[in-house]
């Protein structure tokens, strides 16, 4: 036969799992807070490191030959009007022709960091 639980072990039992959740729940916003921010009031996901390692993770993934890819220079960070970000690349690979070529591309990002469109300009 079934043992009843006393409602105060009940209750107990209640008050140590909505402690855990609370403790648990404070450890993850505690890590996102800290892991987000380089404490300077920037978000380390749109730090220049962070856009240009986006940008260039879809480069690679959108070149003929992405081995041959050479980076020759980053603008800095630009903030648009509406909250994204811009940066421009200037890099050297290889064509269809198997010919090198100097490219420059306009990245915007948006403010978690991804890239939302990437334009091909004149350099």
């Amino acid at each position: 036969m079934a043992e009843k639980i006393a409602p105060t072990k009940k209750k107990n039992v209640l008050i140590v799992i909505l402690c855990s959740l609370l403790l648990v729940s404070v450890f993850v916003v505690g890590y996102y807070l800290k892991n987000a921010s380089t404490g300077d009031g920037t978000d380390k996901r749109t730090s220049q490191t962070s856009l240009q390692e986006n940008a260039k993770k879809w480069l690679v993934e959108n070149l003929k030959d992405p081995s041959s890819v050479q980076f020759i220079e980053w603008s800095n960070i630009s903030k648009t009007n509406d909250g994204y970000y811009s940066m421009h690349l200037k890099y050297r690979a290889k064509n269809s022709f198997n010919a090198f070529v100097v490219e420059g591309v306009v990245f915007n990002f948006d403010t978690v960091g991804s890239v939302v469109s990437a334009q091909h300009d004149s350099n």
